[in-house]
């Protein structure tokens, strides 16, 4: 179980003992949905969020989509520093992004959510940010460098750890409030990952 005391290093060997179970658990989900989805559900798509505790007494959100053109799903830890909670989105067990509670709450304030429960928050960030456009940028510490990425809302900011290939996402921005600087950079990163995009508008 994560606590409070644990360090990123302690979080991403936790997360990777439960993280095989938990992608077993959605796989077996998704099948059963999917048997289930009426004509209007796969014409129209559909989301639908769960919550899991873990063999390790982890509490995670975990989202299956489906539409006309994929099925995916995003699974995302969710836990308290022992002053607030933040949470960590895995995109498989050797990259995370680590969502900070100072994070949620400009995502809350800046898209004028006006969400009280921390978990209603997650599910509005979780239905929005499916795909993360990120750039690595200047040298922080040993091993670590400032990190600009996008969600469809806006830009998220933060730091990469080399080591444990962790995002660590500090803050956000949302589009309308941007700097002529961040615009600019934001629209370059979105150019440089549109070259590698296909037809469909996913990532190649």
């Amino acid at each position: 179980m994560i606590v409070p005391s644990m360090n990123l290093e302690e979080i991403k060997k936790e997360i990777n003992k439960d993280f095989p179970i938990l992608l077993r658990k959605v796989q077996y989900v998704e099948k059963a949905l999917h048997k289930n989805l009426t004509k209007k559900q796969r014409t129209e798509g559909f989301t639908k969020f769960f919550d899991y505790i873990s063999k390790y007494k982890n509490h995670w959100i975990y989202k299956i989509h489906y539409d006309k053109k994929e099925q995916y799903s995003t699974m995302m830890l969710l836990y308290h520093t022992g002053k607030a909670h933040a949470a960590i989105l895995v995109a498989s067990e050797f990259e995370m992004l680590y969502h900070t509670s100072h994070f949620f709450k400009r995502y809350n304030e800046r898209r004028n959510l006006g969400l009280v429960m921390f978990k209603d928050i997650i599910h509005v960030y979780m239905q929005e940010s499916d795909l993360y456009n990120m750039q690595r940028l200047t040298k922080k510490d040993e091993g670590v460098t400032t990190i600009f990425g996008s969600i469809p809302s806006g830009i998220i900011l933060g730091t990469f750890n080399i080591a444990l290939n962790l995002y660590k996402i500090n803050t956000y921005l949302p589009n309308e409030i941007l700097s002529p600087n961040q615009a600019e950079r934001l629209t370059r990163l979105n150019e440089s990952v549109g070259k590698y995009m296909d037809s469909s508008g996913q990532l190649t």
